[in-house]
């Protein structure tokens, strides 16, 4: 088990955050399809990130976000934190555009915000388009500098218009996400092809990353590994 130091301030900088055990392996959850040929007992005992809407795939010892519309979820679900579970997210947009008059439920449960440039002096880089998932490596990398970062359900691929893991989830399968990520109204492939020219920046860094999904656009750059 992974125990968490906190230090108690006004607000809880993302500075702050500490670990008792420092992990030699981080695994990191997207919200690719892929996700979905994995089941959380074969993360046991694993030290895991989640991001946005991983919350619906299983507990992780992390949940980071920065988008609003997660605020907006966990707080009409009622969605309680486990008790070994942390929550962080951004400063600047978590509740930047929510639809939920009030997300007092959410607020109460987050543990640290980071600032959204936070990563960039982390991850020593400018990380174009601010996808979760290089929030979550730079939370994974000051937490354990030396630590090689799993990644799992990084698909970056728009195809089909079967681009999350949700998709086959009653009810997740809607609104923004099914309208906004349609190919007849956005091209998202370009901003995932963006975040895949980012990976190419963190690998001539040396920043050791593995892919553990088979058909995601990763694989060109990194390969693939078999969890």
């Amino acid at each position: 088990m992974f125990l968490f130091k906190k230090n108690i301030l006004p607000i809880h900088d993302i500075n702050s955050l500490a670990l008792s055990k420092i992990p030699k392996k981080i695994y990191i959850l997207g919200n690719g399809p892929s996700l979905n040929n994995y089941s959380p007992e074969q993360l046991t005992n694993k030290f895991v990130i989640g991001t946005n809407r991983s919350w619906l795939w299983g507990k992780t010892n992390i949940l980071v976000w920065r988008d609003s519309r997660i605020t907006d979820e966990l707080q009409l679900f009622s969605i309680k934190k486990d008790d070994n579970s942390i929550w962080i997210t951004s400063k600047d947009k978590y509740k930047y555009k929510t639809e939920m008059k009030n997300t007092d439920f959410v607020t109460s449960q987050l543990d640290y915000f980071f600032h959204d440039s936070w990563k960039n002096k982390i991850l020593k880089c400018n990380i174009r388009w601010n996808g979760i998932i290089f929030h979550a490596i730079a939370i994974a990398k000051f937490l354990s500098p030396n630590a090689s970062i799993h990644l799992i359900g990084v698909d970056l691929l728009a195809e089909d218009n079967s681009h999350h893991f949700f998709n086959i989830y009653k009810g997740f399968d809607r609104g923004y996400f099914k309208n906004n990520w349609d190919q007849d109204n956005f091209n998202y492939q370009k901003r995932l092809n963006m975040m895949l020219n980012n990976f190419v920046i963190l690998k001539k860094q040396g920043l050791e990353i593995i892919n553990h999904s088979e058909n995601s656009k990763l694989s060109e750059i990194i390969g693939y590994t078999k969890l």
